[in-house]
């Protein structure tokens, strides 16, 4: 896969059927994350328990530990819309903690960032975003490109 392939493959991802379990996604998110953040996708524990109380995915550091959290939802909504987002936030929040850096949240179209003490990032990382703004991908895709 060529270097800017990830953004373009994850971008094609469809939800289908519609209704699709969170989990199908879980393997093109982890090739995603793996590209963007040139993270080796060998250190990304995909989710297997069913079920609340764990992330999605973890990015783990060199000893094992957790380094970054990743909650996926399918729909846009639950960023966009800035209730769904605030509920999303109480819900999840009890992820981080210990050793993680921070927490990742991403649909198929935007990502948001948070840090494990739930303060807000600063701006987004060269996609022109706000701090704790939802960063669409496409901008994204056109600062990776050039």
């Amino acid at each position: 896969m060529g270097a800017r392939d990830f953004l373009r493959e994850w971008l094609s991802v469809k939800q289908e059927p519609a209704g699709a379990a969170e989990r199908t996604f879980y393997p093109h998110l982890a090739r995603f994350l793996s590209g963007l953040l040139g993270f080796p996708e060998d250190r990304i524990r995909q989710e297997v328990r069913e079920g609340e109380g764990y992330p999605d995915l973890v990015l783990l550091d060199p000893e094992g530990d957790p380094w970054l959290l990743v909650e996926f939802k399918p729909d846009d909504a639950h960023l966009t819309d800035p209730e769904r987002r605030r509920r999303l936030w109480e819900d999840k929040r009890k992820y981080p903690g210990g050793m993680a850096r921070g927490m990742l949240f991403v649909t198929l179209r935007r990502l948001w960032a948070r840090d494990p003490r739930a303060r807000r990032l600063p701006p987004g990382a060269g996609c022109g975003c706000p701090a704790d703004a939802v960063c669409p991908l496409i901008p994204l895709w056109g600062h990776l490109m050039t």
